[in-house]
């Protein structure tokens, strides 16, 4: 596959408590496909069914009505399990070549779904390529 012409940029969502649900919008400035997504935790979050996070980032469109999920993370134990403090942690991009794809102008939804009890802070780091 060759990358020749294609730039790499990100979009970050930084929360600065991830102690209840929480909202960052991210408007997406070109035509581009996300590539990566990650998230990094200061703290960091022991595998539990009781304390954890579910983090989904969702392609809103530019009218804010879409619902297609782009990238998630779940740290229950049945799941993806623990973050580990100060490490960037692969999030999971959808199988759907399709739903990877975002146009200029959609607003991207990155939403943190604490359950229990959380504390610090996170950031969320999408790579997308464009021409």
């Amino acid at each position: 596959m060759s990358f020749e012409g294609l730039q790499v940029k990100t979009l970050t969502a930084n929360f600065s408590s991830i102690a209840s649900d929480a909202h960052v919008a991210l408007r997406v400035p070109n035509d581009a496909k996300i590539v990566s997504a990650y998230v990094t935790s200061y703290a960091g979050l022991a595998a539990s069914d009781t304390d954890y996070l579910k983090i989904t980032v969702t392609n809103l469109g530019a009218a804010g009505s879409g619902s297609t999920v782009i990238a998630e993370i779940d740290t229950r134990a049945a799941h993806e399990n623990a973050l580990v403090a100060k490490v960037a942690e692969t999030m999971n991009l959808s199988a759907t070549a399709a739903n990877l794809k975002v146009a200029a102008g959609d607003v991207l939804d990155v939403f943190v779904d604490a359950g229990g009890t959380i504390a610090g802070d996170a950031s969320v780091v999408l790579g997308y390529t464009f021409r």
